[in-house]
């Protein structure tokens, strides 16, 4: 297990490093684009967001996903979505934020994201 920050590697590095990973675990947004460079057979785990309005195919109080019909386009990665189903799920970043696609932050419970990985884990199973 290894938290990344990509800004401090060199390309050449994350290419390699993302040739190796077997489960990604990724915000929404700009950093997910990394997903498709991961190799056949890795699982990627992609956080949503919660829609507090009705765009983008999405319904208000939906748990959505910013690039859901994009990584469709990659079926050599398994992508599983971390749902955010209230605002018990996020939290935003500073005072008077009302959009909770682009101005919060996903509260992450590890038990929920557990089942994620033990679903990819066992999933990668022979």
């Amino acid at each position: 297990t290894e938290v990344v920050e990509w800004q401090n590697i060199p390309f050449n590095k994350q290419i390699e490093k993302l040739l190796n990973t077997t489960i990604l675990i990724t915000p929404c947004g700009g950093i997910s684009m990394i997903i498709p460079m991961l190799p056949h057979g890795a699982h990627a785990i992609v956080m949503d967001y919660y829609a507090t309005q009705e765009q983008y195919g999405f319904k208000r109080g939906q748990s959505a996903s910013m690039e859901g019909a994009f990584l469709n386009h990659f079926p050599h990665v398994r992508k599983h979505y971390y749902q955010v189903y209230g605002s018990q799920d996020y939290e935003f970043d500073f005072p008077g934020a009302k959009d909770t696609r682009n101005d919060a932050s996903v509260i992450v419970n590890t038990t929920r994201l557990q089942l994620l990985i033990d679903t990819a884990l066992e999933d990668m199973q022979p």
